[in-house]
């Protein structure tokens, strides 16, 4: 029992030490992001883009609203044009990273610790990680969510309540934003589009607008809702990043 046991964790250990390459990598390239302004940031943002659209444009048009997987000898794999493209978003992961990772430490003071990095990591190839309370779960989220919404194609996350749901949600909308990315949110509340600070006072009105700003952003728990407004539920999943209860994506797939 025992030996199985550390198998199973020098498995998990061996594993853990195989992303110390990309780690590196993302370290690299904080330098690069430090000096440079959000407007160049997000040129760059537009760049990885571009670099997708031709493996986009590939994809059949039944499957371009979701990955599609086939079963060839009872295991299910990508098709060749999902997996091209999956290919070409692991390589551009470290820039993505790098990126998310300035705009957090930059405006809420948050920067993603390697730790993080390995998780966002592991979920980004599509594995599932595990973290222990307080290792910053709501944060790790933020990196395969902007990876994968830079293909247009809606990134969800999952929560378990309405309220997870939009506190995580606008608390995400404020870095995902300032990469150019859209956010939306799907409750039994309503749907809701995030907005930024900018935003407020066209469509909340100037209070909404002077209530926000006496407030610093940092973690999940100092949002608001100022950043909301209510949208339909088609708009809501037309955005880049999608968060939503597990019930409501439920019904509505």
């Amino acid at each position: 029992m025992f030996g199985i046991l550390k198998n199973i964790l020098d498995s998990n250990e061996k594993q853990i030490k195989g992303y110390q390459k990309d780690i590196d990598k993302i370290n690299s390239l904080e330098s690069v992001y430090k000096d440079m302004s959000y407007e160049d940031i997000r040129s760059k943002v537009e760049e990885l883009k571009k670099e997708l659209e031709p493996l986009l444009e590939k994809i059949p048009e039944e499957q371009k609203q979701s990955i599609k997987t086939l079963f060839i000898d009872n295991k299910k794999v990508l098709s060749k044009e999902e997996q091209a493209l999956k290919d070409k978003l692991l390589e551009i992961m470290p820039d993505a990273f790098a990126m998310v990772r300035e705009v957090a430490g930059r405006k809420m003071d948050r920067r993603h610790f390697d730790v993080q990095l390995t998780g966002g990591l592991v979920l980004a190839e599509g594995k599932i990680a595990e973290l222990k309370t307080g290792e910053g779960k709501t944060q790790v989220a933020h990196l395969p969510l902007f990876l994968y919404g830079l293909t247009g194609r809606g990134a969800h996350l999952v929560t378990v309540n309405d309220y997870l749901t939009k506190r995580d949600g606008e608390y995400a909308g404020h870095i995902l934003s300032e990469l150019g990315l859209s956010l939306g949110i799907i409750s039994s509340q309503g749907s809701f589009k995030f907005i930024s600070d900018d935003e407020i006072e066209k469509y909340k009105g100037k209070d909404e607008y002077n209530e926000r700003m006496k407030i610093k952003i940092q973690n999940p728990g100092d949002v608001i809702g100022s950043n909301l407004i209510e949208v339909t539920k088609e708009e809501a999943y037309k955005c880049d990043v999608v968060y939503g209860t597990n019930n409501e994506f439920g019904f509505d797939y």
